[in-house]
């Protein structure tokens, strides 16, 4: 006879509560919720349970390298994976590391200093070695049979006997069933020469590849990595991150995002380029933070590695330049992220430098399908019309010198980029027209407005502008500073050929003046933007709140949950230019030294009397 419906819950709850919990002992921690709701009574039952699994989420649910203890326990639960024990491991959801020890008499707690040094804990004892040696001996012979007739294993022993903290670390990454986010804070140079726990997910990431291993746990749950976090007030003390190991991360099976810091390249030969094949990546958003060095090999394999790029982000190194960034643009191009690519940002872009360009030309953006977020500088807006328009395209030897200058020094406000530098070196150009037209000679007013709307792409959501109008590129005529760029800004929003533009940021060519204007610049683009619903934002309209669109971040400190650091100041904006947050500022006041730095008191006011 069929058993009525709820029979066999019914026997369930006259179960002995240790026969329940014997249960609970071979089930996995997710299946314990299911069970604990099958009836109010094994829920009344089950509370013990419960519990430990409302204690693991508020205090397991991110963990650091800070403390010892809570590593090995997290450790030793990872290692039961059924059962009660393994409850602790199973909420962890972000492991943030924040440095190495190299011998066993390192296995101290870390102290952060306020000013992002990290030492170990002076008046505490080592903690013993969590492995015991049979334990010991058994991984490594387990490891020997793995990699026979490779001496891989050989460094494994030596981790284990030596103290170092990497492997054992890296071993807890693997094997968290639920991690997805892992942070390595920002290393010192002069204390830690490397992440070592990163190194050790290098390797293991190669055995994988190699097909030694197959994918642990941590490894297949992990989407997001972040790469040196910084926390030190002077960035020249941070160590550099090898390119190997950003290779080795983008292959792991559910990456999604990396932010990856002070990236090194190293010779073509050695810079892990052969562990990016064709359409081998899931990541989604690639962040590069302040590159020392650039390897075309890396940079093609780095951008023709994802099935589905959406986020490409690079930001120089403050005060030194980065040459040739067009090529990530011409790469793009050539790639299959050029359909699927939705947000292209140079942060800092004034210390970055191209062939015959400061950062890249817009007609670069021409195959883009899907690109809907980008940062472009205005002098390289008019060098490409200028070339259409003359019709030399391509012929730019004399430019070359130019574009090879050492980067302009950042002033003390570093929200604030220089002017973009003289073109000493450019062909003589001439004003004769013809029919109005410009002939052989820089473009004209009407040139610029038209090629505005032709060079962007259709899919244009969020339009970024710095730099300044160049008038070896461009004939002012009788018209105003900045009054080309306001009409062609006017034409962009009134097209419709933009039906999902949103927001349009023009402060940093504001900013590009030798002297105070005597007046308001962009006031039809602002009129203009409120018919329509275009969020428009220049220096003079700045006490307006800004949208959410969605601008990728640079992590710093204040985002790190396991450190010292206070939350970050709620008042603080994103500085879309710079990646990072800063303080509100005056609002555009247009009385204080900021704002007179760039509009007379004046032009302030009259702006004032006619809003």
């Amino acid at each position: 006879m069929a058993a009525r419906v709820g029979e066999g819950r019914g026997l369930l709850a006259k179960l002995p509560t240790e026969l329940l919990f014997d249960i609970y002992d071979e089930l996995e921690p997710s299946d314990h919720f299911a069970l604990a709701t099958t009836c109010k009574l094994i829920y009344a039952r089950s509370k013990p349970i419960l519990e430990l699994h409302r204690n693991a989420h508020r205090d397991n649910r991110v963990i650091s390298d800070c403390s010892l203890e809570l590593l090995v326990r997290v450790y030793r639960s990872a290692q039961a994976s059924v059962g009660p024990k393994a409850i602790e491991a199973w909420h962890v959801r972000k492991f943030e590391i924040w440095g190495s020890r190299e011998k066993w008499d390192e296995w101290k707690s870390w102290e952060i200093g306020a000013d992002g040094i990290v030492s170990l804990a002076a008046h505490e004892d080592p903690l013993p070695s969590p492995f015991s040696p049979r334990e010991v001996d058994d991984h490594i012979k387990e490891m020997e049979l793995v990699f026979h007739p490779c001496h891989d294993h050989t460094l494994i022993e030596h981790a284990f006997q030596g103290g170092e903290d990497g492997y054992f670390k890296a071993m807890i990454v693997s094997m968290l069933p639920r991690l997805n986010n892992l942070v390595f804070v920002s290393v010192d140079h002069l204390v830690r020469k490397e992440m070592l726990t990163l190194s050790w997910l290098d390797e293991m990431i190669q055995w994988i590849l190699r097909g030694f291993l197959p994918w642990p746990p941590g490894f297949k749950s992990l989407r997001k990595v972040f790469v040196g976090v910084p926390i030190f007030d002077r960035p020249e003390i941070e160590a550099v991150s090898d390119s190997i190991s950003l290779c080795a991360l983008l292959r792991l099976p559910s990456i999604e995002e990396i932010y990856y810091r002070n990236l090194s390249t190293g010779e073509p030969m050695d810079d892990g380029a052969e562990l990016l094949p064709l359409k081998s990546s899931n990541v989604r958003t690639l962040v590069l933070d302040r590159i020392r060095e650039d390897n075309p090999s890396l940079r093609k394999s780095l951008l023709h590695t994802s099935i589905g790029l959406d986020t490409l982000v690079i930001r120089a190194q403050s005060g030194e330049r980065l040459d040739s960034v067009n090529t990530f643009s011409e790469d793009l191009t050539s790639s299959i992220s050029h359909r699927s690519l939705r947000q292209l940002l140079l942060y800092q872009p004034d210390c970055m430098f191209s062939h015959h360009c400061h950062n890249y030309e817009p007609s670069e953006l021409s195959s883009m399908r899907n690109i809907r977020m980008i940062q472009l500088c205005v002098e390289d807006i008019l060098m490409d019309c200028f070339f259409l328009f003359n019709r030399v395209r391509g012929n730019g030897s004399e430019m070359e010198h130019h574009f090879d200058q050492d980067p302009p020094s950042r002033p003390n406000d570093e929200s604030i980029l220089p002017a973009t530098p003289p073109l000493p070196d450019m062909p003589e150009v001439h004003g004769e027209t013809i029919n109005g037209d410009s002939a052989d000679g820089a473009v004209k007013h009407d040139d610029v407005v038209t090629h505005f709307t032709e060079c962007l792409p259709p899919t244009l959501e969020v339009l970024l502008l710095w730099g300044s109008e160049d008038e070896a590129w461009y004939n002012r005529e009788d018209y105003e500073v900045n009054e080309a760029l306001d009409d062609g800004i006017v034409a962009v929003i009134n097209s419709p050929s933009f039906p999902n533009l949103r927001a349009i940021y023009l402060e940093q060519v504001e900013k590009q003046v030798p002297t105070p204007r005597n007046k308001i610049s962009f006031q039809k683009a602002m009129t203009a933007a409120k018919r329509r619903g275009v969020y428009v934002r220049t220096l003079s309209n700045q006490h307006e709140p800004m949208p959410e669109l969605g601008f990728p971040k640079m992590p710093d400190k204040y985002d790190l949950e396991t450190g010292p650091f206070p939350a970050r100041d709620p008042t603080w904006i994103f500085d879309p230019f710079t990646g990072s947050w800063t303080a509100p500022g005056c609002g555009g006041c247009g009385s204080c030294e900021t704002c007179l730095r760039y509009y007379t008191k004046e032009a302030w006011e009259e702006f004032r009397n006619q809003n």
